[in-house]
């Protein structure tokens, strides 16, 4: 690998040399300004979100599909699955029917998960070649599906060359492309501790340096002008090879604690670059795609809305999972969950009023949500129910859609999607199962109506055919009864309605009887009901719902908020 590295580092160096100069000339008379009083500068454009809407798909890319028997699954093996993923054809029902991707790094790496990034222009050969990802990404462009790449620019790997270089002496060109600090130098913390409790400054020769995550993963110095030219650089690249937009990793970790001089506005200079850069790649393509990852409350969160399309909602996520497990709406502070909701959509909307939230259940860093809900599948698609009909783009961690399990240690949450009862490709096999041996393969959910697996197909196709699901408001709506979420998905047009939906969850093992307060459900028509049909029904002002079900009434008449 060294070798390997060896030669990419001489095209490296020639590479960004010609980068550097053009960011050089870019900053131009500007470069006397630090680059946090540049990006106060910048703002982005008022947001062209009418191309970003969609179902979005996280993959593993070593655990979804093989394509050459060694047990990793790589860039082919996920070109061979795109027609499971969507087929590009919309009245087939053997896809999933997502209209988005997002591969987890993909990047050169020494680690199975490649959050450790050490060739940024390159694919990993463990996943194959940058022709492969040629065909992949034309393949899914003529499925209609868009390509999100984890971007892990908050730190790199220490064998990435310029942590190398920056390694060598204080007085490096790379030294100050990462943050260094010295045994007792004025405002530096060199003792303080992450959140997590993990050590933040690591030593090395007589300096140390930062790195929040671990010490094989230093930070990079966001106060370098040349390392925010490099990143943007580095984005502009793969937007140009075809890519729609990017998964941002660690957003809130661009400062980190005790990154800075004690004193220094964390928040804000985390606000200012992320504006920046995403002004910067909006100038290169108005319809890309930014989704952040700030694991964090909706209060943290919502100031990121300034510089990023679309930001993970974890209290979301937290929120479903609560009130699916304790079959009761009553969820923070005593408030009615979809009323508690309301509220958080309302503090997105005061930063970006053309906020687009992304709704999940859980991802590659958490307990599968199959574990949370006790392996019940009914509470699962309940819960599916719920995120799938919510505003926004949601994001569906691969296997969730057949029920996968898995706790840690990571590995065990990222296991081989199971696609037979038998093992043989694609499946792959880089860990062993764990927590899937009894799970229902593919191969057999595509059989069964009743499976999960067709529950979010059905749920998929319902949102995408559905203007007010797949791009409407969100209205809490009252029904007095705490076992049932009630709220309206409304899209409006000029002031009148082109589409208008009650969405209703009964959370109990019990059925349910409901008025919809202000709502005359009269000419309401189910277009959606979880559970078989005749045991859900609509009479007049009321609605009978079966135990954990979804149903979606259709109506003729938006009502005001």
């Amino acid at each position: 690998m060294e070798q390997l590295y060896g030669k990419r580092f001489f095209v490296w160096i020639i590479r960004s040399t010609c980068l550097l100069l053009v960011g050089w000339l870019l900053v131009g008379c500007t470069a006397d300004k630090s680059a946090g009083e540049r990006a106060a500068e910048v703002s982005r454009q008022p947001r062209r979100i009418e191309s970003k809407y969609g179902v979005y798909y996280q993959v593993f890319v070593r655990s979804f599909a093989d394509s050459d028997g060694d047990g990793i699954g790589d860039i082919n093996g996920l070109t061979s699955k795109l027609d499971y993923l969507n087929d590009g054809d919309p009245l087939t029902d053997t896809d999933l029917g997502v209209t988005g991707l997002w591969l987890m790094p993909i990047n050169v790496s020494p680690s199975y998960h490649k959050y450790d990034v050490v060739d940024y222009y390159n694919i990993d050969p463990e996943y194959g070649t940058m022709e492969d990802f040629r065909v992949f990404l034309q393949e899914a462009e003529q499925r209609g599906i868009k390509v999100l790449l984890d971007l892990v620019i908050n730190h790199t790997s220490s064998r990435h060359p310029w942590f190398k270089e920056s390694a060598r002496s204080e007085n490096n060109p790379y030294r100050d492309y990462y943050v260094w600090a010295k045994e007792g130098q004025e405002g530096f913390n060199l003792r303080g501790r992450s959140s997590w409790g993990s050590r933040l400054w690591h030593r090395k020769g007589s300096s140390y340096y930062y790195g929040i995550f671990w010490d094989q993963m230093p930070d990079l110095n966001f106060d370098n002008v040349k390392v925010r030219e490099e990143i943007k650089a580095i984005a502009t690249f793969w937007l140009n090879k075809g890519v729609h937009g990017f998964r941002l990793d660690a957003v809130l970790h661009a400062y980190g604690i005790f990154e800075e001089p004690l004193g220094t506005n964390l928040r804000e200079k985390n606000l200012q670059w992320w504006r920046e850069f995403g002004a910067a790649l909006e100038a290169v393509n108005p319809d890309v795609y930014l989704v952040g990852e700030v694991w964090a409350s909706a209060r943290v969160v919502a100031p990121f809305y300034s510089g990023l399309d679309s930001l993970f909602n974890f209290d979301l996520a937290e929120g479903i999972i609560r009130a699916v497990n304790s079959g009761s709406t009553v969820y923070a502070n005593g408030k009615d969950f979809a009323v508690w909701l309301e509220g958080m959509y309302k503090e997105f909307a005061a930063v970006e009023p053309h906020f687009l939230d992304a709704p999940f259940l859980s991802n590659h860093d958490q307990e599968r949500v199959m574990n949370r809900l006790r392996g019940d599948i009914d509470r699962a698609k309940l819960a599916a129910g719920i995120y799938l009909t919510m505003p926004g783009n949601p994001f569906i961690y691969y296997g969730e859609e057949i029920g996968m399990k898995g706790t840690k240690p990571d590995e065990e949450i990222r296991e081989p999607f199971v696609w037979f009862r038998e093992a043989k490709l694609p499946e792959t096999s880089w860990q062993n199962i764990a927590h899937n041996k009894d799970t229902v393969p593919w191969e057999e959910q595509q059989q069964d109506r009743n499976s999960i697996l067709h529950h979010y197909k059905r749920l998929i196709r319902l949102r995408q055919t559905n203007e007010a699901l797949a791009k409407g408001d969100f209205v809490a709506l009252e029904s007095s009864n705490d076992k049932v979420i009630v709220y309206g998905r409304n899209l409006r047009s000029g002031g009148s309605a082109r589409s208008s939906v009650i969405v209703l969850h009964n959370l109990s093992l019990e059925p349910q009887e409901i008025i919809v307060q202000g709502e005359d459900l009269s000419g309401a028509k189910i277009i959606f009901e979880s559970t078989g049909t005749n045991k859900n029904r609509v009479n007049g002002v009321r609605i009978s719902i079966a135990p954990l079900t979804t149903v979606v009434l259709q109506r003729s008449a938006i009502h005001a908020p």
